[in-house]
C-alpha cells in the first residue's frame, strides 16, 4: 500500500510539472514587456549551484497535500505550496502543517482569478484576502506569489509593482525560460 501511494505522489508531480511547464510555456508570450520592465525582476540564482526548487500550487487539497507533505518530510524535502485562500480557509490545519514543516508558503489568490480578466480592484482583493488568511494561519508574511494560470504581463507587473522583487524561472534546453515564482515585498 505504502509503495502505491508513492506511486501516486510521484505521478502528481510529474504531472504537476509538465503542466506548469506547458502552460507557462504558452502563457508567457509577453517576453518584451519583461525585457522593459525589470526593475523588481531577477531571473536567476546563483548558476554555479545545481538547485530546484519544488513548487505546488491550487491547493491545498485535503488528501493529495497531506500525501505530498508526508513524501517530502521522509525525505527531508522543503517545497514552496502555493494556495488559494478559499482552500486554505477550508483546510486550515494543512496550512499550519506546511508551515510547522518548514515549507514556504505562497500566494496564488482566493479564488484562482484570472488576471487577464479583473480589474486591478478585483486583483488586489483576491490578493490581500490571500495574504491575510496566510498571515492569520501561520504568522507568516507570505513572500512569494504565482499568478493564476501563470499569466503574467508588464500589465500585470505595473499594477502590483510594489509587491514584487523577483522571479523564478524554469529553463529547460531548447525551451525559453518559463517564468514561475514572483517574490513579494508586501500588500498595499
Amino acid at each position: 500500500m505504502r509503495k502505491h501511494k508513492s506511486t501516486n505522489i510521484i505521478v502528481v508531480i510529474t504531472f504537476s510539472l509538465i503542466l506548469v511547464l506547458s502552460i507557462g510555456y504558452i502563457s508567457f508570450g509577453n517576453e518584451q514587456s519583461l525585457k522593459n520592465n525589470k526593475q523588481n525582476l531577477i531571473s536567476y540564482g546563483s548558476k554555479k549551484q545545481k538547485n530546484i526548487a519544488l513548487t505546488f500550487d491550487d491547493g491545498p487539497h485535503p488528501e493529495y497535500t497531506a500525501e505530498i507533505l508526508d513524501l517530502l518530510k521522509e525525505y527531508d524535502i522543503k517545497a514552496t505550496f502555493f494556495v488559494l485562500g478559499k482552500l486554505a480557509e477550508q483546510y486550515p490545519d494543512i496550512i499550519k502543517r506546511q508551515a510547522a514543516e518548514g515549507h514556504e508558503i505562497g500566494n496564488h489568490t482566493y479564488s484562482h482569478v484570472d488576471v487577464r480578466k479583473a480589474t486591478r480592484e478585483q486583483f488586489e482583493e483576491e490578493f490581500n484576502k490571500t495574504q491575510e488568511i496566510i498571515r492569520s494561519l501561520t504568522d507568516i508574511e507570505s513572500k512569494v506569489f504565482r499568478p493564476p494560470y501563470g499569466y503574467f504581463s508588464s500589465s500585470l507587473q505595473n499594477s502590483v509593482a510594489s509587491y514584487f522583487t523577483a522571479f523564478q524561472s524554469i529553463e529547460m534546453a531548447g525551451i525559453p525560460p518559463i517564468l514561475g515564482i514572483y517574490t513579494v515585498s508586501s500588500c498595499l
